[in-house]
């Protein structure tokens, strides 16, 4: 994977951005200016924006047909934790557009999501 410009990254999101019609041991880092960027966008739009994923896929160089909110979703709540919200990206207009947003965090009901003790 190429080094990001992130002058580029920034400038990208900022003119580009919409209204909407733990660590990592490796890998992908996203770097705090984005994220700066993001959480700004996302206050300026009112709780979420979108943005094009074939040209934001270009600018990280990931392959442009591709989704990757669900990997810019996983590695944003583990890099970038936010207490009591979690990261949210989605996909909009037929999967034109990432919708990022910052969500409160769902609370699971007693039992929610746990294995089942044995004998139950």
């Amino acid at each position: 994977m190429k080094e990001i410009d992130t002058k580029k990254a920034l400038a990208f999101i900022k003119s580009n951005a919409t209204d909407v019609p733990a660590r990592t041991s490796g890998g992908f880092v996203i770097p705090e200016d984005i994220v700066k960027e993001i959480k700004t966008q996302i206050e300026k739009y009112d709780g979420s924006f979108a943005i094009s994923k074939e040209a934001l896929n270009k600018l990280f160089d990931w392959s442009e047909k591709n989704a990757r909110n669900l990997y810019l979703q996983k590695k944003l709540n583990l890099q970038y934790p936010i207490e009591d919200y979690e990261w949210h990206v989605g996909l909009i207009n037929k999967g034109e557009l990432y919708k990022f947003e910052i969500r409160e965090l769902k609370e699971q009901e007693d039992g929610e999501g746990q294995e089942p003790e044995i004998g139950e």
